[in-house]
């Protein structure tokens, strides 16, 4: 365990909690089949939590989790499911002098994931198909991401008996996904907005050597007014192209309010348009005059097919005229 500091103890105490702090392997590999190592831990490091009912002035007695970071979390709501388990809506709650809890302002979401198997290594694999995931591994990333801190990347995992609990940032604004869906085509201006947090946000994972892998409109979250398939991705893979393409399609989406294609292959005849490097000549015949050169040109040199190295780097976009306000 590590240490804390005399305060922290006092809380803790007051909570009755005695911490204990816990890593666990996640059974990743250290190297891939090309010998290249990860800069993922291959261990994460949970603090261990309970569920308890407790009373909160002005609402009732209510279930909550006691973590051993000192924090005490009041389920609120489900948020959606996921493929291995639920996302739930929390608050955070104080404790006053009488020993009762009081609601603050501060909300959470918190990912709750059920230990399906308990072997020497904790860890819950979940199969879909040909689908294989590992949360242990995206616990393992985001801890990995959130030293030495970023205000959108997790930065607690608990754990008790029964569940693993994920402590994230909660975004109430839904996803950019829903904003196209029910909006259409955004003004650039509009596009700009997002689609820069959306760069930052890429441009942080790849300081930290981290490709996303699946970027999407539906995978970026809204909180307010800040946001917070992959083609020819052969071996050797280059992560860092493949999420520029996949970036680009989200962008063509919000200016467009349309995918650039039905699916990335030749058969399809508006992907090869876009391979044959005829998309502003695509958007013509769509009537889509109204979407600028200048995004034109930002996009054409994004959605780059017979070369992905070729494709624009997040830095050689964060420079482009588009970016900049022109």
């Amino acid at each position: 365990m590590q240490q804390v500091s005399a305060e922290l103890q006092e809380q803790l105490q007051a909570l009755g909690i005695n911490p204990s702090d816990d890593v666990f392997r996640t059974g990743s590999e250290e190297y891939d089949h090309n010998g290249l190592s990860s800069p993922i831990p291959q261990e994460v490091r949970f603090l261990n939590a309970e569920l308890r009912r407790c009373p909160v002035e002005g609402v009732g007695v209510v279930l909550a989790l006691f973590s051993g970071s000192g924090a005490v979390y009041e389920f609120v709501r489900t948020l959606r499911k996921c493929i291995y388990g639920k996302v739930k809506h929390a608050v955070r709650l104080q404790m006053t002098p009488n020993g009762t809890f009081v609601r603050t302002h501060f909300e959470v979401a918190i990912k709750v994931m059920s230990k399906v198997r308990k072997l020497t290594l904790w860890m819950v694999i979940i199969e879909e198909g040909n689908l294989q995931e590992n949360p242990l591994v995206e616990l393992a990333a985001q801890q990995y991401l959130s030293i030495p801190g970023h205000e959108n990347v997790l930065t607690l995992c608990l754990h008790d008996a029964d569940f693993i609990y994920a402590v994230l940032p909660f975004c109430n604004g839904g996803e950019l996904f829903s904003v196209v869906e029910s909006g259409g085509a955004m003004e650039e201006a509009e596009c700009r907005h997002w689609f820069t947090q959306v760069l930052a946000g890429l441009s942080y994972l790849q300081s930290r050597y981290i490709c996303h892998r699946d970027m999407s409109l539906e995978n970026v979250l809204l909180d307010g007014d800040t946001s917070k398939q992959i083609y020819r991705n052969q071996v050797p893979f280059n992560g860092f192209s493949a999420d520029i393409w996949s970036t680009g399609v989200m962008l063509f989406i919000m200016v467009t309010g349309a995918p650039p294609f039905e699916r990335p292959d030749d058969a399809d005849p508006r992907f090869q348009m876009i391979a044959q490097g005829l998309m502003s000549d695509m958007l013509d015949s769509w009537g889509m005059d109204h979407v600028s050169p200048s995004v034109r040109d930002l996009l054409s040199n994004m959605l780059i097919v017979d070369d992905p190295s070729r494709r624009l780097t997040v830095e050689q976009i964060a420079m482009h005229p588009w970016i900049q306000g022109g």
